[in-house]
């Protein structure tokens, strides 16, 4: 009875937090498109036929809008969604002041060349403009009817309540725009305090249904439902966010407030990434609860070369350093600044950002693991850009944001990518044709290597993060500009929208942030403003030097300096535990750590014979991608029989024991397994470990290596990227083609037997 009485009370929240989006959105959509008029006035007149044009093509997209919205609440009547929505639309609202003028100025300019008048022009301007702000503002209302129906009986009644908002929110925000807000601040600013609300609206449903889902998850131990509830959160973050950006004219302030949250958030408490995406149950994050922990294992990157940085536990120096990255960058979070000419924000003082790369710099000598999971790539580079005069800090971070894009596209130039989009796309929650995903496959399900539509739309992606960042860069601004910003975010919303297995999505929604700042607010700033030859020469190197590097010495540089982000080309580990003994138990009894191993983590929510079907899921994940099809072929190798041991991700054992994985086998390779053997002391055949490496650019194959936890390496070799690429995702009867550089005796037998 009580449970009842509960879920009574959460739908009458539920139904009060959708009545304020549905009337918030009612409002947004008739301000919109009063301010549509006036963006359009100067350029084709306020005449009849140009109303004409405008309301009819409103009801053309609200119209589009309620049959999407009705027809996807139908297949997945998530409130997330319906926040994702309205923060889009947001988004694409705050954009639109922007983008209009250089817009509407080419149009104007190419109308006038064929003499077809304001009729056409401001037809094919307001179509151009609004699609897509209104008709995600159309979805928002057959989309919480949705949402707020319990009882068919009670349709009418809540379909008619929550029109009736809408339209009295339309009627609100048609007269306070048009007689309060454009009158007294202008239609720009009316549109951003447009989006503003939207985006507080969006903000409020993401963080009140996060903390309902989270007070379910209390009662019924459901791990997916602190997962909804913290991604529920980031779209809350986002959310604010963009508000306060669009509020405040995207000024420095919230971009340098987003950019320190952007960096805490990522090293402190995500540790690049969280929850069930990055194979993490229970608890759901990594990062802090192992950093600020003693006796936890720590990775330094070289020991040998670098003095007083031996040893792979972590002591209270390493928990010193880590704390004093965490108070440095609070420190310029909650500072003022000091003074700078014409910049309200004030300046970061060099002298406390200087104190956060060098407690940061200190950390990574220590343990690599913080310090790339803090994504100093990103992070790292701007607080650079912020020891310099004020004067370098658009056109330098805008330098950082096009390398970051050029590098990762270039990685993306090999055979591997084609597997990453097709699988991506096969699992992305909004692809529910099932016919679709068969044609990213040549021949489903039989073949499962890309097939052409499949490589295409790995390729024209790549082409889209090519060209799009240097128009941004040459344009300075201007139509063209808007337009690449336009697709820049929609690129960035699309990898949002596939919720990718282990990506860092808030790092999408800092990128996103940074466009509308860098290249949509500030797009037209002169390259001469940067200036300094020293700051020139330091970038050259950590956005230039380090990924070429990196893409030629792969096993020198981690993939994240390398900016090969999602490429398929990544190093790769799979560890085989000895199901005899319990092998893989003995990183539960020997190992301080802030989680239990995964099969144990598991065990809360699922039964025994689930739990290993999950387990395997992941495994299945790796296959589908070319490496993964290597690793199939490299375990059969490494051990006598694969039945009698337990196979396990390199990724699921970093997690566990570093506190942080994301697709870098330099974390699980044999420096982790040696930390791991300290402890442990694996017996001969107890634990072997297959390392894949990545693939450089200027060769056509990859070093493979195999260890034994006690004995050593057992083999070395290359496999051909060809032969990666033409195997099936599935184990095979046939011996995997290697080519042996360094056998012990053992694997030269085996490799003569096969």
């Amino acid at each position: 009875m009580a449970e009842a009485v509960s879920t009574l009370d959460d739908a009458a929240r539920l139904r009060v937090r959708l009545s304020v989006v549905v009337f918030t959105a009612g409002a947004g959509t008739l301000a919109t498109e009063i301010a549509a008029s006036r963006l359009l006035a100067p350029y084709f007149g306020s005449s009849t036929i140009v109303w004409a044009n405008i309301i009819g093509l409103i009801l053309v997209y609200l119209s589009l809008g309620y049959w999407l919205g009705g027809k996807i609440a139908d297949r997945r009547p998530e409130p997330r969604l319906l926040g994702l929505i309205v923060l889009v639309a947001a988004l694409f609202v705050a954009i639109t002041p922007f983008v209009a003028r250089p817009v509407l100025d080419v149009a104007l300019e190419g109308l006038d060349a064929v003499d077809v008048g304001a009729v056409v022009g401001s037809f094919f301007a307001a179509l151009g403009l609004f699609a897509i702000p209104i008709t995600l503002l159309g979805m928002v209302s057959p989309f919480a009817i949705r949402l707020a129906l319990v009882d068919v009986a009670q349709a009418g009644t809540v379909a008619g309540r929550l029109y009736a908002l809408s339209t009295v929110g339309s009627i609100l925000g048609t007269f306070l725009s048009a007689i309060v807000a454009i009158p007294l601040i202008g239609t720009q600013r009316t549109m951003l305090v447009s989006a503003a609300l939207l985006a507080f609206a969006a903000a409020l449903v993401s963080l009140r249904l996060a903390a309902e889902l989270v007070r379910r998850h209390r009662r019924r131990r459901a791990p997916a439902l602190v997962a909804w509830a913290a991604s529920l959160g980031a779209y809350a973050v986002a959310s604010a966010a963009l508000a306060w950006g669009a509020a405040a004219g995207w000024s420095e302030a919230p971009f340098r407030v987003y950019y320190l949250c952007g960096g805490l958030l990522t090293a402190a408490l995500l540790g690049a990434g969280s929850l069930p995406l990055t194979l993490r149950f229970k608890p759901m994050i990594g990062g802090a609860l192992y950093w600020l922990r003693p006796g936890t294992t720590r990775l330094p990157p070289w020991p040998e070369r670098v003095p007083l940085t031996r040893g792979t536990r972590r002591t209270l120096l390493d928990v010193a350093l880590y704390a004093g990255l965490i108070v440095a960058a609070l420190n310029l979070l909650l500072s003022d600044g000091i003074d700078a000419t014409a910049v309200s924000a004030g300046r970061l003082a060099p002298v406390a950002v200087a104190a956060l790369l060098a407690v940061l710099c200190l950390l990574g000598l220590r343990d690599k693991v913080p310090f790339l999971a803090a994504r100093a790539e990103v992070y790292g580079n701007l607080a650079i850009i912020f020891l310099f005069p004020l004067t370098n800090m658009i056109v330098a971070a805008q330098l950082v944001f096009v390398c970051i894009w050029l590098g990762a596209a270039s990685s993306k130039l090999n055979r591997h990518f084609p597997f990453v989009v097709t699988v991506m796309i096969s699992n992305t929650p909004w692809n529910r044709w099932r016919a679709a995903k068969r044609r990213l496959y040549r021949d489903h399900p039989e073949d499962l290597r890309p097939s052409s539509l499949g490589a295409f739309a790995a390729h024209f992606g790549t082409a889209m993060e090519f060209t799009l960042p240097l128009i941004l860069l040459v344009s300075q601004g201007g139509a063209i500009g808007a337009i690449a910003v336009a697709g820049m975010v929609i690129f960035h919303l699309h990898i949002l929208s596939t919720f990718p297995l282990a990506v860092p999505l808030e790092w999408n929604i800092f990128m996103v942030f940074g466009l509308l700042f860098l290249f949509g607010h500030y797009g037209d700033t002169s390259w001469s403003t940067i200036d300094d030859p020293l700051l020139l020469a330091i970038l050259g190197v950590t956005c230039i030097g380090f990924p070429v590097l990196g893409n030629f010495r792969p096993d020198l540089i981690s993939f994240l300096p390398s900016m090969r982000y999602y490429a398929g080309n990544w190093a790769t580990s799979q560890w085989l535990f000895r199901k005899q003994g319990n092998a893989e138990g003995k990183l539960d009894d020997e190992l301080v750590k802030a989680a239990p191993i995964v099969t144990e983590q598991l065990a809360d929510f699922y039964d025994p014979e689930l739990v290993e079907v999950l387990i395997y899921k992941g495994l299945a994940f790796r296959s589908m991608h070319s490496h993964g099809r290597a690793l199939n072929g490299l375990v059969q190798r490494a051990v006598d029989d694969v039945e009698d041991y337990e196979v396990r991700e390199g990724e699921l054992v970093a997690g566990v024991v570093l506190g942080y994985n994301f697709g870098d086998g330099h974390f699980h390779d044999q420096r982790l397994l040696a930390a791991i053997q300290e402890r442990c002391r694996f017996g001969p055949g107890e634990l072997r470990v297959v390392v894949l490496e990545s693939q450089p650019a200027h060769l056509r194959r990859q070093r493979y290596r195999i260890f034994d936890a006690a004995t050593g390496l057992v083999e070395e070799g290359w496999v051909s990227v060809a032969d990666m690429v033409e195997r099936q995702p599935w184990l095979d009867q046939r011996p995997f083609p290697v080519e042996i550089t360094s056998p012990s005796d053992a694997s030269e037998q085996a490799a003569t037997a096969a």
